[in-house]
């Protein structure tokens, strides 16, 4: 998973590294991990918004998230299926 992640990042950012990291809040995927599953998160985020304004879009009206990282997402989760499938 770890290097079908990278591969799809590099896609959009060739020159991004994938970094693990911990956030201290909660997802929805402790719901999963309490039935047995494992589960991770990854999102792509606009380049054009500030890192440090995105904390202030989480948990608002929608999630305030934007068009292009929606995109960005969603394309990153095409292509690791797409990977992973073969």
């Amino acid at each position: 998973l770890w290097d079908s992640l990278q591969r799809a990042v590099s896609r959009p950012f060739p020159r991004a590294r994938l970094t693990p990291q911990m956030i201290v809040g909660f997802t929805d995927s402790r719901i999963y991990r309490e039935m047995g599953a494992v589960a991770y998160g990854a999102g792509l985020f606009s380049p054009t918004i500030e890192p440090g304004d995105f904390q202030s879009r989480f948990h608002g009206n929608d999630e305030r998230v934007d068009v292009e990282s929606l995109a960005l997402t969603t394309q990153l989760w095409l292509d690791v299926v797409n990977d992973l499938m073969g």
